[in-house]
């Protein structure tokens, strides 16, 4: 004769069942906690880039990166032409190319739009180091080599390869653009957005208005390297390359947000 089993009562079960919740819900609360951090200090980031930018004209009569040669020469920052792109003093930060009609709107890894952040550098304004920065566009770069270039996001990419802050310059706006970065070579067909909708909306919405079109930050899609941003495009353009947004509004509530790609724009004051 077989001895007695017993078996797991309802109670029992449910008690199990319970622990199971908590121990998942924990997991999912302390992800959740880390994404909130991360986004609090990408925020602080780029509040201390502007920071640095505000100190920088202060102290240099000059805008990081466009500053005039001779100046940047006594001051002991990066080496340049004068040229246009090159440090030629016009309060812009325009690209390597100065005959192409797109100059105010292409990001080129060279010139005044990386000259930016070696200056902030070399004034001892950000944390970073980009002492290897020169006067010249690269034909090419790994996504580690990048960062020898241009900083890092705070916030993590959930799609691949981490983020980082570029600049541009386009119809007088000067603004930081948030980016994938994934290989550099010759041009920025590497580039993409670098963020999901959810995180872009908590962006927007802590820094701004939460809304992708309007107020000062914006989404932006890097249409063949070129941060293309609404007012200055069609919206309904936009609408049509956007992976984030719809009808106006961000993605948040998809059954996978994760999966909708977003950049961002905030201005350079």
């Amino acid at each position: 004769m077989k001895p007695y089993s017993r078996g797991f009562t309802l109670i029992e079960m449910s008690m199990v069942l319970v622990i199971i919740g908590l121990f998942a819900g924990s997991i999912l609360m302390g992800r959740e906690l880390i994404r909130v951090a991360q986004v609090r200090r990408q925020i602080t980031q780029i509040e201390q880039f502007n920071t640095a930018v505000y100190v920088f004209k202060n102290k240099y009569h000059g805008m990081a990166g466009d500053i005039e040669a001779d100046k940047a020469e006594s001051f002991g920052f990066a080496e340049r032409s004068g040229a246009r792109g090159h440090g030629d003093g016009n309060e812009q930060l325009e690209s390597c190319d100065p005959e192409s009609a797109d100059v105010n709107l292409a990001i080129s890894l060279g010139c005044e739009n990386i000259l930016f952040w070696a200056d902030l550098s070399a004034a001892r304004l950000i944390k970073e180091d980009f002492s290897a920065t020169t006067d010249s566009v690269l034909t090419s770069a790994t996504p580690d080599e990048t960062l020898r270039y241009v900083p890092a996001t705070e916030i993590a990419s959930r799609f691949g390869r981490g983020g980082i802050v570029a600049v541009t310059e386009a119809s007088g706006r000067q603004r930081f653009v948030m980016l994938r970065y994934v290989a550099f070579t010759g041009d920025w067909s590497g580039v993409g957005p670098g963020i999901n909708s959810a995180d872009a909306f908590s962006l927007d919405s802590k820094m701004d208005d939460g809304k992708p079109y309007e107020g000062k930050v914006l989404a932006v899609n890097p249409m063949y390297g070129v941060p293309v941003i609404p007012g200055w495009y069609t919206v309904s353009a936009q609408h049509n390359s956007l992976l984030c947004t719809s009808a106006g509004d961000y993605i948040v509530k998809s059954s996978a947000p994760g999966l909708k790609a977003c950049s961002l724009s905030f201005p350079i004051y």
